[in-house]
This record gives C-alpha cells, sequence and structure tokens, in this order.
C-alpha cells in the first residue's frame, strides 16, 4: 500500500474513533446499542480495509477498457501499447503509459480519471543510458519534450559517425533531411554541442576546434561545395564519392 493510502485509512481511522467516542457520549445509558454500532462501524471498516487492493484493481480494469476505447475513437488507424493492462504497484488506479507500437522508445502517460475523461499528464522516453555511439538518439526525447499522440514521430536514423575522445559527430537522416549533431560524451554524462537540420539535396556543415564538419546529402548533384567558414571565406571541398557521409575537413 502507498504512503498516501496509509495515510488515507488512518485519516478515516481516526475519524471513525471520534465518531465512536461522539457516540459512546450521546448513549452513555444505551451500551447495547452503542456496542452494536461500535461493531458495525469496525467491521465495515476492516472489510473495506482488505477490499481496497479489489477495488484498485477491478477500478483499473475498468479504466483500461475505457482508454482503449478511447484510443480506438480518437485514432482508428493506429496500433498502440497501453500498460499496465492489470494494475501494478508503482501506478495509479486509471494511470497507463501508451505509445504507438511503431515508436515503442516514446510515449504518454494518460490517466482517466472518475468521470470517464481521459487526460494526459506527461510524455516519457526511454533514451536514458546512452553508450556513445548512441547519443544521437537522445534527439528524439529532445523533439518531444511536450510529446503528445497528435504528434508526428520524426524518423532519425544514423548515416556516419566520427569518434575522438569525448568529441562524438553524428552524420544523420531525419525524416529524409541531411542533419548533424556534436557531443561531448564523458563517463559523468553528455551534452550536445550544436546541431543543425538541412534540406534533402543539399549539405550542411559545422565548426569544431579548427575542423569542419561536413554532411552532403547523397542526392546532392554537385561534385564540389563552396562552405562558408569562419571569417567570412568559402572553402572548397571535393564531395565525390563522399555524398552521403560525414567528412571531417581541417582548417590549419
Amino acid at each position: 500500500m502507498k504512503p498516501g493510502e496509509s495515510i488515507f485509512f488512518f485519516m478515516i481511522g481516526f475519524l471513525l474513533l471520534l465518531i465512536i467516542v461522539l457516540i459512546g457520549f450521546l448513549l452513555r445509558k444505551r451500551r447495547k446499542v452503542f456496542i452494536g454500532f461500535t461493531v458495525i462501524v469496525l467491521i465495515s471498516f476492516i472489510s473495506f480495509y482488505f477490499y481496497y487492493p479489489t477495488l484498485k484493481k477491478n477500478t483499473h480494469a475498468k479504466r483500461y477498457e475505457q482508454i482503449v476505447e478511447y484510443l480506438k475513437d480518437e485514432y482508428p488507424n493506429r496500433k498502440f501499447s497501453v500498460i499496465p493492462e492489470v494494475y501494478e504497484e508503482g501506478y495509479s488506479v486509471g494511470q497507463f503509459d501508451v505509445n504507438d507500437v511503431s515508436s515503442p522508445n516514446i510515449g504518454v502517460t494518460l490517466r482517466v480519471n472518475n468521470g470517464g475523461q481521459v487526460v494526459q499528464t506527461g510524455s516519457w522516453s526511454k533514451y536514458e543510458d546512452l553508450a556513445q555511439d548512441e547519443l544521437y538518439r537522445s534527439l528524439e526525447s529532445d523533439y518531444y519534450l511536450s510529446y503528445n499522440l497528435d504528434q508526428q514521430i520524426k524518423d532519425i536514423s544514423k548515416v556516419d559517425e566520427i569518434i575522438e575522445g569525448s568529441l562524438t559527430i553524428f552524420a544523420l537522416d531525419i525524416d529524409g533531411n541531411p542533419a548533424l549533431a556534436l557531443y561531448d560524451y564523458t563517463k559523468a554524462g553528455y551534452s550536445l554541442l550544436s546541431f543543425v537540420e538541412g534540406e534533402k539535396g543539399h549539405f550542411i556543415s559545422r565548426e569544431n576546434k579548427d575542423v569542419l564538419y561536413i554532411h552532403v546529402d547523397k542526392d546532392f548533384q554537385e561534385d564540389y561545395i563552396l562552405v562558408p567558414i569562419e571569417g567570412g571565406e568559402k572553402l572548397r571541398v571535393d564531395v565525390q564519392g563522399k555524398k552521403g557521409r560525414l567528412i571531417a575537413k581541417s582548417l590549419k
């Protein structure tokens, strides 16, 4: 039983004790009636206490049916995972983690209240403890800090990578568009240093410590590019055979 529920029963018990004391005072000359009243109150309280876990399970099961029907009505062409179907400790009654089956790593927390209304209480993602070569996956949760089921989840995939000590650079494909993400990674954690998303058929670049990182879309038509660099100059780079890959160019 959760601490809040224990407090709830303690308060009810304390209130019933006060009522019993008050009734005892009022019925001090009718002892049998008082004893009968006290027995009924105690039996009712104890019965409710032991029935409470079953009540939670039954209520949760009913609200599970309600959330499933809600999702079918609101999103008839999509399939969802809804957990827990059966009430589990650690969850609130009528609270569910929901995600589209096509995107198992990000979803929402929905709650069915006493009136049968469905409300979103939060969003979640499973990208917490990432290896260095998987840091780009954090972009999905960064995109959806306030995610809801009406949003279309972007398709983020890794095209290429360069790892140089704590510096990690990813060339990405985001819904068909080229992107670059630079991270600083240590055992204590990681941070996103820079991120840029371009357009299909174009190229993008980022500078970091005298190195120019370039991601040329695989559908780019030219064999050379002119990349703007700090100072207002443009650097000519041969990209033949390098399209769709991560290019690192020293500026020293």
